[in-house]
């Protein structure tokens, strides 16, 4: 119980703004007494001129509420439908009336509300039902920058990245996050991963912007140890695998026993599910 103990004395709040000349952002979630925030209890929304790219959890309304009065949005683009990313559409919608843009692969579970287990709720708060847009090409913005869509599935089928190719920016939402894998979400799929990050590499860029680690300036290095990483780690599962070992044997061999965070998922996301997608992508 030490992970629900974590969240219960755990407090949501604005935790820093994104530096950064021309694109802005604020990162909220979950903090302790000490102000020290952690990295996937926490996300990041993002702003270029007119246009905000991710809505923020519900939980904390109030400061992306805030960061928003004086600016002025017309359009918003969101990389997928996870309740960090999406958890304010609703209410940006009806307070502010502009189009969210989303992949199609998620408009039936935004318009009815995404369903959650307890747990995603406490962390980020509820996420309800909204009228999505589907996402263009491209999305141009009042301060004179476009930004082309990239539909990178992987981590969720409706993942989708936005390049600016002129200047040279990538925003990945949770393309990387981190450069190793320990736990996957039941939905996720190493094969497009695969093939996702390989599509991200050979785009323009070098300045990544993630959705939870902020401004990353050597954005291709940290997509390409990713990569590397999910290929070896795959590579290692069939070895075990051609060995005889069960998944489970498998999953302890090479990241040992489920933490508390994936029983009070109730197995949403754990390790089990890492070598079960490797697994899946040797067999197709």
């Amino acid at each position: 119980m030490l992970w629900l103990l974590f969240l219960l004395v755990m407090a949501m709040a604005f935790i820093q703004s994104i530096e950064h000349p021309i694109v802005d952002g604020i990162r909220v979630g979950r903090v302790d007494k000490k102000g020290n925030y952690h990295l996937t209890a926490s996300c990041i929304v993002y702003r270029v001129g007119n246009t905000l790219i991710d809505t923020g959890p519900s939980r904390e309304w109030s400061a992306v509420q805030q960061y928003l009065q004086g600016q002025s949005i017309d359009q918003v683009i969101m990389t997928h439908h996870h309740e960090d990313h999406s958890g304010n559409a609703h209410n940006i919608q009806s307070t502010l009336g502009v189009p969210i843009y989303t992949h199609p692969n998620n408009h039936q579970v935004m318009r009815a509300g995404l369903k959650m287990s307890p747990i995603r709720i406490m962390t980020f708060g509820s996420v309800k039902a909204f009228e999505p847009t589907a996402l263009p090409a491209s999305v141009e913005t009042n301060n004179g920058y476009q930004l082309d869509i990239h539909h990178l599935p992987g981590h969720t089928d409706d993942l989708c990245c936005f390049h600016e190719p002129n200047q040279g920016w990538l925003f990945t939402g949770d393309l990387y996050v981190s450069s190793q894998i320990k736990y996957m979400t039941i939905d996720e799929n190493v094969s497009d991963w695969i093939t996702s990050l390989e599509t991200a590499l050979a785009l323009d860029f070098e300045t990544l912007f993630c959705s939870h680690r902020a401004v990353v300036n050597d954005g291709k290095a940290v997509l390409k140890k990713k990569l590397d990483f999910i290929k070896s780690q795959r590579e290692e599962v069939g070895h075990w695998h051609q060995q005889g070992y069960s998944a489970k044997q498998i999953r302890r061999k090479m990241l040992g026993r489920e933490g508390m965070a994936s029983y009070l998922s109730l197995m949403h996301m754990s390790k089990a599910n890492v070598i079960n997608a490797c697994l899946a992508s040797l067999d197709s």
